[in-house]
């Protein structure tokens, strides 16, 4: 039984947070989708990323951002668990808070009786980031941006409802980071055309395609160029 416990948080748990990983939530997110399908119920699925976190673990190094990451999601843990009427557990006993990899996670609201619950969820995830956290006796200042979409309307299924909430929480970071953004159809087309464009720009430069043009500036009053 210890052996088959053991192998079973290998399996649903990520060893550093102890949070569930991707695996155990995509599960929780499944029987979710279906629950609130069969009752018409609302979801929020939150893509939440730490802003400074790449800066902490290259100058303090890997074991303070492994210390930064337990402490910061153990705030959103314990601002989750205070609002039990906005956010459910999964069964087992699993929180609706997982950590995605990285300094990435992602929470489960469930059961939203409007989209403004999702919206103070996140405005408390945010508050409690911007606070600062002591590491190794120094104290950092990280936040974190939010990207929020809601079922059914911004998705059906598992993957669509995590990639709008992933390009929700992009554009929080490129509206200032440190803030939360609900995703809108004209997020997925903007950075659709984004892609595209990126891709293009790439294979112009590998079939050098780009040609120069020099625009000469001229003096007004002498007409000298």
């Amino acid at each position: 039984k210890e052996a088959e416990e053991q192998i079973r948080r290998l399996a649903y748990f990520d060893p550093l947070t102890g949070l569930p990983n991707r695996l155990a939530f995509d599960e929780l997110l499944h029987k979710s989708i279906a629950r609130a399908e069969r009752y018409g119920h609302k979801l929020a699925v939150m893509f939440v990323d730490l802003d400074n976190f790449k800066r902490v673990n290259d100058t303090l190094g890997h074991k303070a951002g492994d210390e930064l990451l337990r402490t910061a999601s153990g705030r959103m843990v314990g601002t989750l668990r205070a609002h039990d009427s906005v956010t459910r557990g999964g069964p087992d006993g699993t929180h609706s808070i997982a950590r995605l990899g990285g300094d990435e996670f992602i929470v489960l609201l469930t059961d939203l009786d409007a989209p403004a619950s999702a919206a103070a969820a996140a405005r408390r995830i945010v508050a409690t980031l911007a606070d600062p956290i002591t590491v190794q006796g120094t104290e950092v200042f990280v936040g974190g941006s939010v990207g929020v979409a809601v079922y059914p309307q911004d998705g059906a299924d598992i993957d669509t409802l995590l990639k709008n909430a992933d390009t929700a929480m992009y554009w929080a970071k490129e509206a200032g980071r440190g803030n939360f953004q609900f995703y809108d159809r004209a997020m997925g087309a903007q950075a659709m055309d984004r892609l595209m464009l990126e891709s293009s720009l790439r294979r112009a430069i590998e079939r050098d395609e780009f040609v120069l043009h020099y625009q000469p500036r001229v003096d007004v009053p002498t007409g000298r160029v």
